[in-house]
């Protein structure tokens, strides 16, 4: 779980015990939390999407396989972001890898969120991703990102791959999320 303050994100870890215990967690840091994000609630935008994803990819944890991700416009429950396909974005066939596919999903989905006032970036309950089409090495690729819907404990989340060249999509996603803040954010 991460939390955004002024430009400074704060991680707690979850350990692997029941869904009791990690909702528990999720509680207390979003209590935590939740204050300092309010005050943030100016810099939703762009500005605020290009801080974390920069500082997230700075990280020695998994998400700086998303340095070539670019953020592109965000707000209001919005993020939409570009990439080149490149080496390292691919599996044995040469094509976009659907593991790497599904952590934009992921990834995106979530920066859409955390610009929706109020809104922290929770825990995943579910992602299901649908492959449509291919990718390789040189493409260029659009990710539009939107939140259905932010409730007290549950954010539906939707995402979009595109070629960039013809709009033709690669994959859709579908992101569910736990964000048990105790507000309602429609």
């Amino acid at each position: 779980v991460i939390a955004v303050g002024p430009l400074v994100l704060q991680r707690i870890s979850i350990s692997t015990g029941c869904l009791r215990n990690r909702v528990g967690l999720v509680e207390e840091f979003c209590k935590r939390s939740f204050s300092m994000l309010k005050r943030m609630s100016a810099k939703k935008g762009l500005e605020f999407l290009r801080a974390v994803s920069s500082y997230m990819t700075k990280t020695n944890g998994y998400d700086r396989c998303l340095q070539q991700l670019k953020m592109v416009s965000g707000g209001d429950g919005k993020c939409t972001a570009e990439f080149k396909v490149a080496e390292e974005h691919l599996n044995r066939a040469g094509g976009l890898h659907g593991g790497y596919t599904a952590t934009i999903v992921d990834v995106v989905t979530t920066y859409a969120l955390m610009t929706k006032e109020n809104c922290l970036p929770g825990v995943s309950v579910d992602i299901h991703v649908t492959y449509l089409k291919g990718a390789r090495e040189g493409d260029d690729v659009v990710i539009d990102a939107n939140t259905i819907r932010a409730g007290r404990n549950l954010a539906f989340l939707e995402c979009e791959l595109r070629h960039k060249k013809d709009n033709s999509i690669i994959a859709r996603g579908q992101h569910t999320k736990y964000i048990g803040t105790g507000k309602a954010k429609e």
